[in-house]
Formats: C-alpha cells, structure tokens, sequence
C-alpha cells in the first residue's frame, strides 16, 4: 500500500498485522529519497504488508523501527 499524504500527527497502527509482542522479528524498515517503507512478515521473510510512505523522511529508518518495535504503532513528526 502507498500513503501519499503521511505526516505530522498522522498515526499507523500495526497490531492488527502482528502475530505477537515479538515485533522485531516481523518487521523491517527502509528509507530512500522517495520516503520510506514499512515491511511487516511472516518471521521468516516473506512479506505480509509492505507501507510505503511516499516523501516520509522526517524521521531515521532506525527511529521509525524503535518506535513500531516498542508500541507497535507510529505518529508522524
């Protein structure tokens, strides 16, 4: 999915998409010049969702991981 319009106070919620509390090992996050996406597997690689959040680069992908991994979930700064 791509969300073209992500920014400040937007929020995205995974807990529907994470199997348990064990959210590092589901997800992944990557950025380029063009924004940033949000992998969300199965634990062993295979995608279940990817979120594209195009122009998104306020934050490091480091910082947007920490914060899905601690509260499964992310507000846009």
């Amino acid at each position: 999915d791509t969300v073209t319009d992500f920014g400040t106070g937007d929020k995205l919620n995974l807990a529907d998409l994470l199997p348990d509390s064990n959210t590092a090992s589901y997800l992944s996050v990557t950025q380029n010049a063009g924004g940033t996406t949000i992998h969300v597997t199965d634990g062993s690689g295979n995608d279940v969702q990817t979120i594209f959040l195009q122009g998104y680069t306020a934050e490091s992908a480091a910082a947007i991981l920490a914060k899905l991994t601690a509260d499964q979930g992310y507000t846009g700064l």
